[in-house]
């Protein structure tokens, strides 16, 4: 039976025969690589050594990169003695030297190509902004129980446009005292924003308690003494604010040093914050939540 000799391994055999040379090559010349970095290469000068340095055909590389860092590919080419060097090794013999001279624009050219690589893959899978989340996604999240002892995720762009819709809102509920009548909520939802980031408070959160507390801006008591979060003196009675900013800025302050480290839920926090009712029944979280419902829009 005759072999039939495919193109196929044709080129594997060619590979091999290559791959032999190139050993046989090494082990002739005592060409080791890895070697400390003090350590110096020598070659046969003599004219009867079986493989001097202008008779090594070992040439240079040319890494082609494919999409990923693994798949590195090396051509192997016939030319004049050439011989790649490495960090760790220091080579004295002097046509070895420009000979690896050559060779060192291919290899460069070969890192820019894998440095390119790399630098197109990170710009496809750019890393998510930690702590940005879409309305909708806070909006599924929201719970009786949720954690607000933590900014909302809300950018400040759409926290403002919540705070601007927000009169607008409590008006097509109906209530009985006209809401935010100095319009605070859409001139000062970037500092109530700004508090939620500085004191890691839930700035939605914050927001509703000024709507339960001080019906949404408009109590009357509450605009006398600058107070729309309830907080009490010593006395069991109002605190008097220079303004409205003092009065968030303090309630805010107040909920991280004396609440948050333990509280996270409406429920916890209403605990401590706020009494109950006659029948022993804590409602004060049932209010704040609906406030925060009635902000997102839910």
């Amino acid at each position: 039976m005759k072999t039939i000799v495919t193109n196929e391994k044709r080129r594997l055999g060619g590979k091999i025969t290559c791959m032999i040379a190139m050993i046989a090559i090494i082990l002739a010349t005592g060409f080791f690589l890895r070697k400390p970095a003090n350590a110096e290469m020598t070659y046969p000068t003599s004219s009867t050594s079986a493989a001097s340095a202008d008779s090594i055909w070992f040439i240079a590389t040319e890494i082609a990169m494919n999409a990923t860092e693994s798949s590195i590919n090396i051509e192997v080419e016939t030319a004049p003695a050439v011989i790649a060097s490495t960090p760790a090794v220091v080579v004295s013999n002097p046509a070895v030297v420009a000979s690896m001279s050559a060779v060192e624009p291919k290899v460069h050219k070969a890192m820019k190509k894998l440095n390119a690589t790399k630098s197109k893959n990170s710009k496809k899978s750019p890393k998510k902004k930690k702590g940005n989340i879409s309305l909708e996604e806070y909006k599924k999240g929201m719970r009786i129980n949720m954690d607000v002892s933590k900014p909302s995720g809300l950018s400040k762009k759409v926290f403002i446009n919540l705070l601007k819709q927000l009169k607008a809102k409590i008006l097509k509920l109906g209530p009985d005292i006209p809401p935010d009548p100095k319009g605070l909520y859409k001139k000062d939802a970037a500092f109530i924003w700004e508090l939620g980031q500085k004191y890691q408070v839930d700035e939605v959160f914050l927001t509703a308690i000024t709507g339960h507390e001080g019906a949404w801006l408009g109590f009357d008591l509450a605009i006398e003494r600058n107070n729309f979060t309830g907080q009490m003196n010593n006395l069991s009675k109002l605190r008097s604010y220079s303004s409205f900013h003092a009065n968030l800025e303090a309630t805010a302050k107040n909920l991280r040093k004396n609440y948050l480290g333990t509280r996270k839920t409406l429920y916890q926090i209403n605990t401590l914050y706020c009494e109950p009712n006659e029948k022993g029944e804590y409602t004060w979280y049932k209010g704040v939540y609906g406030c925060m419902k009635t902000i997102v829009g839910d």
